[in-house]
């Protein structure tokens, strides 16, 4: 005899999950298995289904076994429940359903039209999953007549939160509202908090669809609050993402990725993984949203098949349409084609013309894009025969950006300026402040186009407002980066509006303030670790344990043989982009860190009195397909147009690429040869020269010409250039800058008086001299760490690093196009990334990297540095000494030797890099030896 009640049994049996062990429990405690052992497992399943999801898998294997002793359709009809349950739990909805509805003609067949009634509620959830709408909606309707007859509340409330989902998927949100507000009132009636924060999630949903973001918002936090009171975890993190997507429209981004973030655990940890699915859908859109592209892609090719394999019709269709929107934006248009295409077939399998409707609007957006203004015409006015409105603020705003493009594109301003005033007002008021941005930027170019220059101001100032808003709300420097990337074109608006109105000083102010943004907040703030004071998150842990196995896989691969390159530069790739992916998760959980400019402008009083009268400033910028520079010294600015344009300085760049090669590796040119090869290389720094520089009229008295470049501009080497019958280097010292923002912040910190000098070393086959270099520039400086061979460890780098005034290393260097980020110096035992060195804490007046092509970056939107500079320089480093090439490691030596015994003398690096440089040419060396190094920083 059992010491056990059947109740207390069944919640034993929930919390097993071994076949082995429920069989040995069932023997052990025989006397107990009956049909009421079998309801009371179904009540457990009923109880813990949505916190616990494992258990009612649990319970459904227990049954299973009982069915073997217990006979009758009762019984069945429980095992049938108690596995549609578990199977939906699990993601197979098909299976669920059928055994489902299997219980409910059970159930019904006994006479037991109550719990009958009840199972084909159940159905609903994976009827309404898989797109069967139209059966839903019969079964539900029937179902809730039974359940009003027999007094059954709870249930019925059920039934009506289920229907409730579907109108709202449906776009039939008035219905939606009204039964889900019944049944919140059934549910709040019987104190179910369970079903009652179910209840006010679907009304946060279809508020949300309305553009009433205030009614969601409040919905969302009574739902989380009432699953929270629950412990109801699955409810919990569908609230979660709910109020994250309400976060996502209104541009609260930080909120929005710290919710989705949250919810996408929970559904991990749960095991739940058609629900986790949906979690990493979600968050592809923000990404998708946030212009993370790449990262977007990636994750929806992964999620989409995987929606498709557990048949969740509408996930998928809305999926595909995020992923087309990316595959657009990556210029890949046939395959976002055939994405938006799909997603329309299947919204239309589930009877959704609306959503169908929104989806050919995108559409017709992408063609009109690719200049099909006829076919853009079509898709719009099946819309309009179909969809009269569209209640769903967004989709709504979407059909009028279409309308409002297709008006332009037909040459009819007014009528479109008319639909994007609509567009403004109506995102204001619903919140949506992308779309705010987007026609107030569009308002301010018609504009402009119409001469209304003045009134073009106040809508771009406006559109800036709002972008500015949501990218303070950005966690980290990778959301940051990626947004403002894709944002700038209302500042470049603004640019060229003020120098059409001969406000100049303006127009430089929004040029600053669309330049190398995150890297100016980023060199302003703590560190990861000065800034939480707390031991390592889990995701930090495993972060950590990962950049160890990549260390170590980065050692392995500089030093294995060939035939495993291939393999382990796989495994390097993987490993790079998990971590990459640990820390935007560990981002958005943290939140907003970095100190942000918001709407300050530069100051330019500041700027002028810290050049004096020694110093200009030189700043590019890309204006109507040309380059023109504002041109700033201690008594005025300038503004200069120029008539290079992009595809020059590309085409610029690969020929002078084309004549360093000559160079690689060490060749020796001499004699008539070596003459013949300088006079071309300086007759192509001369063409370039003449035509960037020779327009700006620099004052020949100027010592020092600091240039802020643009773009394709980052590559060019400036000392080198060409004006008259000398190099730049001749005139000017000249220094590099990513803005003037950043120089003048890096000018203004107090320079140190006392350089404790760290030098480090280490050669490989390529480069056998990088110790000879190393000890060389230790004695010119007294150093006494002087860190080579062995010794040369990363680990005692960033030692050395962190308390270092001056630092030089001699290296092997490894700029990644692929991953600029992972740009690398190679050491005695692995690599120390940019990723690395962005996350110390420097406080060196100068750091020398003479390494190949350490000065080289990777430039994002808002000329955003991505490499070893913008590392060093978010560490905290002054200035940079850095290389835009490889030269051979022999001839670096006598460069360094040069450098840091004028360095002795004066103490300023530019002028010293000036000095060496000058020194070379006057021996008539070829620009390959001299130029690639370059000074950055103040």
């Amino acid at each position: 005899m059992s010491s056990l009640s059947r109740t207390e049994f069944a919640s034993k049996l929930s919390a097993t999950g071994r076949m082995r062990e429920l069989a040995t429990l069932l023997r052990k405690h025989s006397s107990l298995v009956d049909i009421e052992l079998a309801r009371a497992l179904r009540d457990e399943c009923y109880d813990v289904w949505r916190s616990e999801p494992i258990r009612s898998q649990n319970a459904d294997r227990a049954m299973r076994l009982m069915l073997e002793s217990l006979k009758g359709r009762e019984a069945k009809a429980i095992a049938d429940w108690l596995h549609g349950i578990a199977e939906l739990t699990s993601g197979r909805l098909e299976t669920s359903l059928n055994a489902l509805l299997s219980a409910a003609k059970l159930y019904r067949s006994v006479g037991d039209k109550l719990r009958s009634a009840e199972s084909t509620v159940a159905a609903l959830i994976p009827l309404a999953m898989l797109g069967r709408y139209t059966e839903a909606l019969g079964h539900g309707k029937r179902a809730l007549k039974v359940l009003e007859a027999a007094g059954s509340e709870l249930t019925a409330g059920k039934v009506e939160l289920n229907l409730s989902n579907i109108a709202a998927r449906l776009g039939r949100y008035d219905e939606a509202e009204r039964l889900a507000l019944k049944a919140r009132g059934r549910f709040n009636s019987l104190g179910d908090p369970r079903l009652a924060a179910m209840a006010e999630n679907g009304l946060g949903i279809t508020f949300t669809d309305l553009g009433r973001f205030e009614d969601a918002a409040a919905a969302f936090v009574r739902a989380l609050e009432l699953a929270r009171k629950a412990e109801s975890d699955v409810t919990l993190a569908e609230a979660e993402a709910s109020l994250a997507n309400l976060c996502r429209l209104r541009g609260d981004f930080d909120e929005a990725l710290a919710y989705f973030e949250s919810s996408r655990e929970r559904f991990e940890r749960l095991g739940m993984p058609h629900q986790y699915l949906t979690a990493e859908y979600e968050i592809a859109a923000i990404y998708a949203e946030l212009n993370l592209s790449d990262e977007a892609e990636k994750m929806f090719a992964k999620v989409c098949p995987g929606l498709s394999k557990y048949k969740m019709v509408h996930e998928e269709a809305a999926a595909r349409v995020m992923y087309a929107d990316v595959l657009k934006r990556l210029g890949r248009t046939r395959q976002a084609k055939g994405q938006y295409e799909r997603a329309i077939t299947l919204f239309a399998a589930e009877g959704n013309r609306l959503a169908a409707d929104w989806v050919a609007a995108k559409l017709a957006l992408m063609e009109l894009g690719r200049g099909d203004v006829k076919r853009a015409k079509e898709l719009l006015a099946s819309i309009q025969a179909g969809t009269k409105h569209f209640a769903n603020l967004d989709h709504h705003l979407l059909a009028r950006r279409l309308s409002a493009e297709i008006e332009l594109a037909l040459g009819r301003p007014k009528r479109a300026m008319n639909i994007l005033a609509e567009i403004a007002e109506t995102a204001n008021r619903g919140s949506r402040p992308q779309y705010r941005a987007y026609a107030q930027n569009a308002l301010g170019e018609a504009a402009l186009a119409d001469g209304r220059t003045e009134k073009a101001v106040d809508y771009l100032a406006d559109a800036v407002g709002s972008i500015e808003a949501m990218r303070t709300k950005l966690p980290g420097e990778a959301f940051r980066i990626a947004f403002f990337a894709d944002t700038t074109r209302p500042f470049a608006n603004l640019v060229s509006a003020h120098i059409a109105l001969g406000e100049l000083e303006r127009a430089f102010q929004w040029h600053e303030r669309m330049r190398s943004r995150a890297l100016v907040e980023m060199a302003g703030s703590a560190r990861p670790h000065e800034r939480t004071g707390r031991g390592e998150t889990p995701k930090e842990s495993r972060t950590t344990r990962l950049r160890e196995e990549l260390n170590a896989a980065y050692h392995k691969l500089d030093r294995e043989p060939g035939n495993e390159q291939s393999r382990l530069e796989t495994k390097v790739r993987r490993l790079e982009a998990e971590i990459a992916k640990l820390e935007r998760r560990q981002q958005a959980v943290e939140g907003n860190t970095a100190r942000s400019l918001g709407t300050a402008s530069l100051n330019l009083a500041a700027l002028q009195s810290r050049l004096g009268r020694d110093r200009v400033l030189v700043e590019y910028f890309e204006m109507e397909g040309r380059f023109g520079a504002f041109v700033l010294d201690q008594a005025e600015l300038r503004v200069v147009q120029t008539d290079v344009q992009r595809k020059d300085v590309e085409n610029w760049l690969s020929q002078f690429e084309s004549q360093l090669r000559t160079f690689r590796h060490g060749t020796a040119v001499a004699g008539p040869l070596a003459s013949v090869l300088k006079k071309r290389t300086d007759q192509l720094l001369a063409t370039l020269g003449e035509r960037l520089v020779g327009p700006l009229v620099v004052n020949g008295s100027a010592k020092s010409l600091i240039v802020i470049p643009t773009g394709p501009l980052f590559s060019v080497p400036f000392s080198a250039l060409r004006f008259g019958d000398e190099y730049l280097v001749e005139r000017h010292a000249i220094s590099l800058a990513p803005s003037a923002s950043m120089w003048l912040g890096l000018a203004g910190r107090k320079a140190q008086k006392n350089l404790n000098a760290a030098v480090i070393g280490h050669s490989d086959e390529a480069i056998p001299f990088a110790e000879d270099e190393a000890r060389e520039v230790a004695a010119i400086l007294n150093s006494k760490k002087a860190l080579t061979g062995p010794a040369a460890t990363t680990e005692a780098f960033k030692l050395a690093a962190e308390s270092a005034g001056l630092l030089h290393i001699a290296c092997h260097g490894l700029f990644r196009a692929d991953n600029p980020m992972y740009s690398s110096l190679q050491l005695a035992d692995g690599r120390v990334t940019a990723a690395d060195v962005s996350k110390m804490r420097l406080n060196a007046e100068l750091v020398t990297l003479s390494a190949c092509e350490t000065g080289r970056s990777e430039i994002a939107g808002g000329d955003e540095m991505l490499g070893l500079a913008r590392g060093f320089l978010a560490a905290g480093a002054r200035g940079l000494v850095m290389s835009l090439w490889n030269v051979s490691d022999r001839h670096t030596i006598g460069l360094m030797r040069e450098f840091y015994m004028a360095m002795q003398r004066s103490a300023n690096a530019e002028a010293s890099l000036q000095s060496t440089q000058v020194k070379m040419v006057a021996q008539g060396l070829h620009p390959y030896f001299w130029a690639p190094f370059c000074y950055i920083g103040s």
